[in-house]
């Protein structure tokens, strides 16, 4: 801005301020205050560049270094110290890299300043949110989550370049489909697919694995290996074909279980633990081959399906079958069993009536006899007594219409013989 009146005056505000020119040199006046920049000066308005928490702010100096400054801060633009690129000053804000937990990130130092010397810039500043470890290769810094991480001028961030899923056919890995700054530290696991497995009877399979893995020594990792997953992936990949290389086709159909043990891998293990990995486990998915081979084999499991279907049914008849007449003999056993207790129940019934029968006769019999033998008892001593009396029992009886069917009179006299009479019914 120019002026042509020696008595114009300009209010800087507070929080605000200009560049005073005058005879080619630039003073920076901060609000609150009034410039007057008389006739052969003028004054220029700043911008201020202002970042908060989560941001930093890349300030380029015209002698060619770099600034950051780590926020809340702000920076007025200075046009005699600062770059100038495309009309604008070279000032500008961004973000601070957020790094979570199980997260790291490599961050690249120029290795005659050493990694401590941006630590030391953010330190002298007050305001570094990162947590940093020196790693044993000059020039690399480690910085772990959780934390907020602002890069030092000096310092570059390390991409990871790993072989990855293409964009355009996600069933295929390239080298370099896989790029980042931040590293996962937690479990992860990763598809792999094994194209050309031949068999000892040429048969060539395509076998699908699923790998479970976990990064122990991150460090190991760096110095020892660029792309982790092509190695794993290839180390993998040899196992498997050393595995079919030893079995026919029906062989590895029966053995297809085995690829579920980790003991199978053993070049898998030897290079996980080469590069700083763990693999924890490793799971079997299934394979494919040749539409002729995998044909032939629908065919046959087919065949065998159907027999064994056919055995199967075969089989359940046959226990049905068995099962009907097991049941038809347990239902005739129970029928006998039945039968004989109604048998059994009818003659214990027949005889408790039997024996209540001749209870009852008994019992009749018993109560007559008795009944007859009171009688008698009464009768002999009624001729006891008339006897006693002098009565002559056979007059009496005579008398009182008793007729015996044959009477036999003795009469003793003197000097009688013995007398002996023998009588029969007929």
């Amino acid at each position: 801005m120019g002026c042509c009146n020696a008595c114009q005056r300009y209010e800087v505000k507070e929080g605000t301020a200009v560049a005073h020119w005058h005879n080619g040199k630039a003073t920076i006046i901060k609000g609150p205050a009034v410039v007057r920049p008389g006739c052969h000066g003028s004054v220029e308005q700043l911008r201020c560049v202002t970042a908060n928490e989560r941001q930093y702010i890349v300030v380029n100096y015209t002698d060619g270094h770099t600034d950051h400054i780590v926020g809340p801060c702000s920076v007025f633009e200075d046009p005699v110290n600062h770059a100038k690129a495309g009309g604008s000053y070279c000032v500008r804000v961004e973000p601070l890299l957020v790094v979570e937990a199980g997260e790291v990130v490599i961050a690249m130092h120029r290795p005659e300043n050493g990694s401590d010397d941006g630590a030391d810039e953010s330190k002298e500043k007050g305001k570094s949110k990162s947590k940093k470890s020196k790693n044993s290769k000059e020039g690399r810094v480690i910085v772990r989550g959780p934390c907020y991480h602002m890069p030092t001028p000096d310092e570059t961030l390390h991409e990871f370049v790993w072989t990855g899923r293409d964009k355009k056919n996600p069933d295929k890995k390239v080298p370099g489909g896989l790029r980042f700054t931040k590293l996962r530290l937690t479990p992860d696991q990763m598809y792999i697919t094994v194209p050309e497995a031949r068999t000892s009877d040429d048969a060539l399979l395509v076998v699908n694995l699923l790998m479970f893995y976990e990064l122990k020594d991150l460090e190991r990792m760096l110095d020892r290996t660029h792309d982790p997953i092509a190695d794993l992936e290839n180390a993998a990949t040899s196992d498997v074909v050393a595995f079919c290389a030893g079995l026919s086709y029906e062989m590895f159909l029966e053995k297809t279980d085995a690829l579920n043990n980790i003991d199978a891998y053993p070049q898998l293990i030897a290079r996980a633990q080469n590069i700083g990995f763990e693999i924890t486990k490793v799971v079997y998915r299934g394979y494919t081959a040749s539409k002729r081979l995998q044909g032939m084999h629908d065919d046959a499991l087919q065949a065998r399906t159907q027999l064994r279907l056919e055995a199967e049914t075969e089989e359940q008849a046959q226990r049905l079958s068995d099962l009907k007449l097991a049941k038809e003999h347990d239902r005739q056993r129970k029928k006998q069993e039945m039968q004989r207790e109604e048998v059994e129940h009818n003659n214990a019934v027949l005889r408790m009536q039997h024996e209540e029968r001749l209870l009852e006769s008994k019992q009749t019999q018993e109560a007559k006899l008795a009944e007859e033998e009171a009688a008698n008892a009464k009768r002999l001593e009624y001729f006891s007594k008339l006897k006693e009396l002098g009565v002559d029992i056979n007059a009496y009886l005579a008398a009182n219409g008793t007729r015996p069917e044959k009477l036999i009179q003795i009469t003793e006299g003197a000097n009688a013989a013995n007398v002996h009479v023998h009588t029969s019914d007929n």
